[in-house]
């Protein structure tokens, strides 16, 4: 075998002349090696496809809202503040704040069942509902205690000194 650029001969699997240093074919046919570049993929993100219920059993953090939950909210914060505007019955304005506690209640005890029927019907909970029919009732039953004593005041059978 003999040098392209100067003719020389070589020896045997040499990769260059000696005398001017040009790589031989058996250099040039082997491809030198490319460092390894890393393997870079796209992650892979499962959006929750609606099952046979409707709902996706996975954990994933991106669920479909708790059905029920859009009527839970309000019943729960209608009972609490049918409990909050509970002792200002003594006030000047007690009739009234008497009705709009009672008014609370029941649409908060209403709004409650609805949200627990509904999240039920799916099989789950709703705790919101679920307090806001613990607050309504509570409610109820107290105003329903003041009713009695206000009846009862008013016929003279029960004296109270505001």
């Amino acid at each position: 075998m003999f040098c392209k650029q100067c003719g020389a001969q070589l020896g045997e699997g040499t990769k260059f002349c000696q005398q001017c240093g040009t790589p031989t074919e058996s250099v040039n046919e082997t491809p030198a090696q490319q460092p390894a570049q890393p393997q870079y993929s796209q992650p892979n993100y499962q959006f929750n496809q609606p099952q046979q219920n409707g709902y996706v059993n996975n954990n994933n953090v991106y669920s479909q809202p708790l059905p029920g939950k859009g009527t839970g909210i309000p019943s729960l914060i209608l009972g609490i503040l049918s409990l909050v505007i509970l002792p200002f019955i003594c006030s000047y304005f007690g009739i009234i704040v008497m009705c709009v506690s009672i008014l609370f209640s029941i649409v908060a005890l209403v709004l409650g069942i609805v949200s627990n029927h509904t999240a039920k019907r799916v099989g789950r909970r709703n705790g919101m509902a679920t307090a806001g029919i613990v607050c309504s009732s509570i409610s109820l039953g107290l105003n329903l205690v003041l009713v009695i004593l206000v009846v009862l005041a008013a016929m003279g059978l029960f004296y109270y000194r505001w």
